[in-house]
């Protein structure tokens, strides 16, 4: 059986099945699959205690170790999660052995009316865009729901996906690459290299696999950001007739006055996703678009405000797990003084566009770099500064440059430490006054695994940190 033979849940009835890794989705699919009569196989590398939303389940299950994958070999479907690539060496072993290797959104798919399905992908601001679309059907009196990788997944049966007349579906290219059809709406966000290590570590991989979304059989439009250059020089890979949306600005005072989000990138963002509402034959008038888009509350832990201290803003970005969109809520602070919280686990991206944007800010900055990836950036950074370096022997860097413009660099073991060096920063500039307050900004750039298990985790470290922080300064 091909790789990309169409395959649906249903289709499993009666078969020998295995979840090859029980995270959030593989969860779902236990109980979706329960729901159809198939009693499928549990396989994790963690412990059977450390799997959550099934308690209170009686499920088989079966402990990986040291790569031996043998005990799925008797199964005649795996379905894999997301973050297993499909071309690591055990899913090539498993299809060598006659084993159909799958992922659970393109099982979901199969057999589904496409009509009222929005997919959307993209490096940067796939999430947003994704809560941009639902907002606004909602707003327009439509049954409407968001799911995939923003949090819910569709055929969790607890999802209440049949209950929506829309779904807006955010997929990430670990999901695209195992798609045998897609919705009939297809929304690209933006495009830069990512997840690297998965995609075989080759790009063009990697941008073929994002892309697949907008050439499935099912999709009818594809709309995408037209400002994008790597979806410009990536045409080829849109379908026949892509509708390009650019950013413009008098449809951003047209449609935007009351907008909260900040940058050019987030209003980009809301004019998507307006493209989209007309695209499906909406009907709006300007008036409700409008006051809809003025009432969107930004996403948590996307340029999310967890306080305000002595003229310091501690913004949590912590969904930023790739150099576009750290670079992006850079850019939204250019007026001000930050101190930017970089690093996590690294995917061997190339960090260039993103240590432009950190070279290039305009106001004092900050680079507090955790684990490989922060030392990473930091490491490159250095290494082609043509800036006056300073090196103390705490792991700090001092630079100038010609223009006596400063910028610190801290290597810093955990967020505790980075958040406390960048406070005493921020706290030194904002007691001399400077112009435009001082924004300490946790936007790493790199996903959160080698010190969280995930970056919801490493979010609510950053707002407690930011909390005890203040109560400390509050005793004083």
């Amino acid at each position: 059986m091909s790789s990309f033979e169409p395959l649906s849940f249903a289709d499993l009835r009666g078969k020998n099945v295995a979840l090859w890794g029980v995270g959030k989705e593989g969860a779902a699919s236990y109980l979706y699959l329960k729901s159809l009569g198939v009693t499928p196989l549990l396989a994790d590398t963690k412990e059977r205690s450390q799997i959550s939303g099934l308690e209170g389940e009686n499920f088989d299950f079966v402990r990986l170790t040291d790569g031996d994958i043998s005990p799925l070999l008797a199964c005649e479907v795996v379905i894999k999660a997301p973050g297993i690539s499909r071309y690591c060496i055990e899913a090539e072993e498993l299809a060598k052995n006659g084993v159909r290797v799958a992922g659970g959104m393109a099982l979901f798919l199969e057999g589904r009316e496409k009509e009222n399905i929005i997919m959307v992908t993209g490096t940067k601001g796939k999430s947003t865009t994704t809560s941009l679309i639902a907002h606004l059907l909602s707003s327009l009196g439509e049954k409407a729901g968001s799911f995939g990788n923003l949090g819910t997944v569709p055929w969790d049966p607890r999802s209440g996906f049949d209950e929506c007349n829309w779904a807006v579906i955010e997929v990430s290219s670990f999901q695209t690459a195992d798609l045998c059809s897609a919705g009939a709406t297809a929304v690209v966000t933006a495009l830069a290299p990512d997840h690297l290590d998965w995609h075989r570590g080759d790009l063009k991989t990697y941008y073929r696999d994002k892309l697949r979304l907008c050439t499935l059989p099912g999709v009818e439009r594809v709309i995408v950001n037209g400002d994008d250059v790597n979806l410009q020089e990536n045409a080829v890979l849109l379908g026949p007739s892509p509708s390009m949306v650019c950013y413009d600005e008098d449809a951003a005072e047209k449609y935007l006055p009351g907008f909260s989000l900040p940058g050019v990138y987030n209003k980009r963002n809301a004019l998507l996703a307006l493209e989209v509402i007309k695209s499906i034959g909406m009907a709006a008038d300007e008036e409700s678009l409008v006051k809809a888009l003025s009432t969107f509350s930004p996403l948590p832990h996307r340029m999310e405000k967890v306080a305000e201290y002595g003229g310091i803003q501690f913004i949590d970005d912590g969904l930023a797990t790739n150099a576009l969109p750290t670079a992006a809520a850079l850019s939204a602070y250019a007026d001000h003084p930050v101190a930017i919280i970089l690093g996590g686990s690294d995917r061997g991206i190339d960090y260039s566009e993103l240590i432009g944007a950190l070279r290039h800010h305009g106001q004092p900055l900050c680079m507090l770099v955790l684990s490989e990836a922060g030392r990473r950036i930091a490491e490159k950074y250095l290494a082609e500064t043509d800036e006056t370096v300073e090196q103390h022997p705490d792991g700090h860097f001092l630079l100038r440059n010609s223009g006596g413009k400063r910028t610190d660099i801290c290597i810093c073991e955990t967020l505790k430490v980075a958040l406390r060096e960048g406070f005493v920063w921020a706290k030194s500039l904002s007691e001399r006054k400077t112009a435009r307050s001082p924004v300490i900004l946790l936007s790493p750039a790199a996903p959160s695994f080698s010190q969280y298990r995930n970056y919801l985790e490493r979010s609510e470290d950053f707002a407690a940190q930011v909390e005890a922080i203040i109560a400390e300064e509050e005793r004083f």
